[in-house]
């Protein structure tokens, strides 16, 4: 008979289960209750990102459904949902999982085409969540805050670039 890989139900299990997942064996100090992004401000601030409710909200929608919950046992497959590169082992030797820009760079990167930007890993991650849960909020006020100064407003032609650059400022 096949070895049963690791949280995959074989076949004396049944595909249907009522187990739960539960929050209490989530430590408040590794997993925060909210996550600021900052990493990217320029045009709007940082984006305050509500780590813990969206984490019970999985979990709600993963409980409520017998489905749901044969696919998704533990918390790291919710987790997996975001930190989708992230591995049991390396959180636990950092407490920590690693950060996005370790594998999602800043700039375009023409050596992995496939893979999307950090900004566009982000929006993707978070919007696509939100289309597929009905939930508002989709526009970048919602998340982010308008700076009051923006980047355009410091420079708006080469003439400004050259008169700040003879003033040494």
């Amino acid at each position: 008979m096949p070895q049963r890989q690791e949280g995959r139900p074989d076949r004396k299990e049944g595909l249907i289960t009522d187990k739960r997942i539960s929050l209490a064996s989530l430590d408040p100090k590794k997993v925060p209750e909210d996550v600021t992004i900052k990493i990217l401000e320029k045009q709007y601030g940082p984006s305050k990102f509500p780590h813990m409710k969206i984490i019970r909200k999985l979990a709600e929608v993963s409980n409520d459904s017998k489905l749901a919950a044969s696919f998704h046992r533990t918390m790291q497959t919710i987790c997996r949902g975001c930190h989708h590169q992230s591995t049991v082992e390396a959180e636990a030797r950092d407490n920590k999982p690693p950060y996005c820009r370790n594998c999602h760079s800043i700039v375009f990167d023409t050596k992995n085409m496939n893979r999307p930007r950090l900004l566009a890993a982000y929006h993707r991650q978070c919007l696509a969540c939100h289309e597929k849960m009905d939930i508002k909020g989709k526009g970048c006020a919602d998340c982010h805050k308008e700076k009051a100064l923006q980047p355009k407003d410091l420079l708006t032609d080469t003439d400004d670039i050259w008169t700040i650059s003879k003033r040494g400022v």
